[in-house]
């Protein structure tokens, strides 16, 4: 996790604050959580945390997290938002934020709903 954040403070100068939506229903989750939470508090850097229990959810938590001036979005191994992720990535190009993603390989294993 220190590499993806050192990874984030490269691309994003002057980075303060991030948004983390995560589902605390799911442990990988909170386990991904967790270690991002510990690793941004040893760098000085502010999380906000909000949970979502559904993939309807994460299109409001973005923009409230927007809303809040967050410097830049993380997603963690979280299923609940890879399946919603474009949501994260429609308020993120809407509102110039940086969308960083800790497990980028599991967003090509997210679910196309559109095929079933």
């Amino acid at each position: 996790m220190d590499d993806f954040v050192h990874l984030m403070k490269s691309i994003v100068s002057g980075l303060n604050v991030v948004g983390l939506p995560y589902n605390p229903a799911e442990p990988n989750a909170c386990l991904a959580a967790e270690n991002l939470r510990q690793e941004l508090k040893k760098q000085g850097i502010k999380l906000i945390e909000m949970p979502v229990y559904a993939s309807s959810d994460v299109l409001q938590v973005a923009e409230a997290f927007a809303d809040k001036g967050v410097d830049a979005f993380a997603v963690s191994a979280d299923n609940t938002v890879y399946v919603a992720f474009d949501s994260m990535a429609k308020i993120a190009g809407e509102r110039h934020i940086p969308l960083f993603v800790t497990e980028p390989s599991l967003l090509y294993l997210k679910p196309d709903f559109r095929s079933i």
